[in-house]
């Protein structure tokens, strides 16, 4: 069966999808994938599109059981075994997820992009493959990069490469600092990178940006918090502290614990 007619129909669905969640719609979506699966129950491209349909929805264990049944159906399907193990990471399912990213890589096909096997390889712990996937995937996938450039940031932090990471991290921004910042948390690693070259204040400054457009991430303050006890700033590391005892109560243990270990020194 041609599988262009079901990626198609998938992209209609992903938009009806999108609308779903404002109109309540998602199980009239969904159903009209289980009724087409219902007559064809070998066919593994619907199964994978209700798995876009569930994950576009967030329904990850119902996304992960529908790719599944795709690669049961297709073993030979790389973006399937590829979407099985981003699902399978996302539900901490390590150990399966890994297998289904060895998969893909072992498949790979004209049609898995630098991008995706560039996460796979991260994933698996092989960073020097991601950073070559990921770099191609810059210069081949992708027109305007800021995902790929901020995972590429992200493998050379991995790689001890702090200053190429910032490079990664800036590069991004410059691109779209509103994507970067707000679906990519990028001022967070940013501030990782600065933290670990011993550059605090711009450690500091990236926080603090991080904080702007996510104020609900909690590792950010606590990582503030703990930059401001290195400092000996104890007023602004407490409070780094009421705020993140609101988000992350462990967290905000070891952030106190750090703070009277602090004040024990300085006493």
């Amino acid at each position: 069966m041609n599988r262009y007619f079901p990626k198609y129909w998938g992209f209609i669905l992903f938009i009806a999808a999108v609308l779903s969640i404002s109109c309540d719609r998602e199980r009239y979506i969904i159903e009209d994938y289980k009724q087409l699966i219902r007559k064809n129950p070998g066919d593994a491209d619907y199964q994978f599109n209700l798995g876009l349909a569930y994950s576009i929805l967030n329904r990850n264990s119902e996304s992960a059981e529908a790719f599944e049944k795709a690669v049961s159906l297709n073993p030979g399907d790389a973006d399937a075994q590829f979407r099985l193990g981003f699902v399978l990471s996302i539900l901490n399912r390590t150990e399966e997820a890994a297998d289904a990213f060895e998969r893909a890589l072992v498949i790979g096909s004209v049609n898995t992009t630098h991008s995706k096997m560039g996460i796979a390889y991260f994933f698996l712990g092989r960073y020097e493959k991601a950073e070559d996937e990921f770099q191609h995937a810059i210069l081949i996938d992708e027109p305007r990069p800021v995902g790929t450039l901020i995972r590429l940031g992200v493998v050379y932090s991995k790689l001890n490469r702090y200053r190429k990471g910032i490079e990664a991290f800036k590069d991004a921004i410059s691109i779209n600092q509103q994507i970067s910042a707000n679906f990519f948390n990028v001022y967070y690693y940013l501030g990782i990178n600065y933290q670990l070259l011993g550059q605090k204040r711009e450690a500091i400054e990236s926080y603090k940006q991080g904080i702007h457009f996510k104020p609900d991430f909690a590792d950010t303050y606590f990582n503030l918090g703990m930059l401001y006890v290195d400092s000996n700033d104890i007023n602004s590391a407490m409070e780094q502290l009421k705020i993140l005892t609101k988000l992350d109560i462990d967290l905000a243990r070891k952030l106190h614990e750090a703070i009277q270990e602090k004040n024990s020194k300085n006493n």
